[in-house]
C-alpha cells in the first residue's frame, strides 16, 4: 500500500546516497481518475453515463489483467478486456443495467466458444 513515509525514504535518498540501498519497496499514490465524455451524451445515452459514474476498473484487476495479456502473448486489447470481464464480473456487474449484464454475459459466452 502506499506510504507517505516510504516515499520520503526515496526522495531523500535520491539526493543523500548514504540512505541507499532502500530496503523497502514503496507503491504509487493512487491517482484520481477524471471521466470525462461528450455533454450531450446525457440526452443520447444515459444508460452509459450512469455505467461510466458507477464505474471503479480497480488497480489489482487492471494489473492482473495486463499481466496476463503480457504472460499470454496477447496482442489483441479486446482480448485482455474479455478476460478482465471473465474474471472480474463481481465488479462490473454493478456498473450495468440488468438488461446490459445480459447482454454481455451472452457476447462473453460466444467470445469463449
Amino acid at each position: 500500500p502506499y506510504s507517505g513515509q516510504c516515499w520520503e525514504k526515496v526522495t531523500a535518498a535520491r539526493e543523500d546516497k548514504s540512505l541507499r540501498p532502500i530496503d523497502q519497496a514503496c507503491a504509487y499514490e493512487a491517482p484520481p481518475i477524471d471521466k470525462i465524455a461528450y455533454a450531450g451524451l446525457v440526452k443520447k445515452a444515459p444508460d452509459v453515463v450512469e455505467m461510466l459514474r458507477k464505474m471503479v476498473v480497480g488497480l489489482e484487476p487492471l494489473n492482473e489483467s495486463l499481466a496476463w495479456a503480457r504472460d499470454n502473448d496477447v496482442q489483441d486489447w479486446e482480448e485482455a478486456a474479455i478476460y478482465y470481464l471473465q474474471n472480474y464480473e463481481d465488479r462490473w456487474k454493478t456498473w450495468v443495467t440488468t438488461e446490459a449484464y445480459e447482454r454481455i454475459n451472452e457476447a462473453l459466452e460466444e467470445a469463449s466458444r
